[in-house]
């Protein structure tokens, strides 16, 4: 099954993309510095998953059938990590990840969503002080985490939390990218990522999600 939310942040996230990167094109050679001991990263991605459901489910199902695999488009992935250089080609941190969808028609709503919470080490091949330094490749692993969740969602009515149930498993991730400098002491980037949970719970048997999306970096 096929479930799709397109948001809007899509093609925000687009035009700043490409604003940013003409913006570096227009205003000639780029700058260039070395990474600084520590770095804060917030990211913002979005794409697709898939959710696979165990053989047996408990009646009170979310919506959801046994042993299905569903789909779904336009997920919304934050970030935000935080790392510790070791020279400058590598860096370990600790890192959140979140991907969420939510689909339904009122009066009901429902929202699946994977997280990590994990550590990374990331490798930049390249020289530091020239165009090459800005790759990078980041693998890691972690806790992961699967929730469903059911809410009613009455128009002109607040919305509530409503039902939730949430299982627990592990991840595994890796992501590539560029980073390009903004100052000396900030840097901003392109990245694909993608995400495995083997969760072997409940409501969800495992899951994956990829993504493409923008990061923002304070280095200090």
């Amino acid at each position: 099954m096929v479930r799709s939310k397109r948001p809007r942040f899509v093609l925000a996230a687009a035009v700043l993309a490409v604003s940013l990167t003409t913006t570096h094109a227009c205003a000639g050679a780029l700058q260039y510095y070395e990474r600084s001991n520590w770095l804060v990263g917030i990211g913002w991605s979005v794409g697709p998953g898939k959710i696979t459901n165990p053989s047996t489910i408990p009646a009170d199902n979310f919506g959801e059938a046994a042993n299905a695999t569903d789909d779904y488009k336009g997920g919304a992935s934050p970030s935000v990590r935080l790392g510790r250089m070791l020279g400058q080609h590598f860096m370990v941190d600790a890192c959140w990840g979140d991907w969420l969808v939510e689909f339904g028609e009122d009066p009901t709503k429902y929202r699946r969503t994977l997280q990590t919470w994990g550590l990374s080490l990331t490798l930049y091949p390249g020289d530091p002080l020239g165009f090459s330094g800005g790759f990078y490749l980041r693998a890691g692993s972690g806790l992961g985490l699967a929730g469903t969740a059911e809410k009613e969602a009455i128009e002109g009515e607040a919305q509530h939390r409503g039902e939730r149930y949430d299982d627990y498993g592990y991840s595994v991730f890796g992501e590539g990218g560029y980073e390009f400098w903004l100052t000396s002491s900030f840097t901003a980037g392109l990245n694909v990522a993608a995400y495995y949970f083997g969760i072997d719970g409940v409501y969800v048997e495992s899951a994956w999600f990829s993504s493409f999306g923008l990061a923002l970096n304070a280095h200090f």
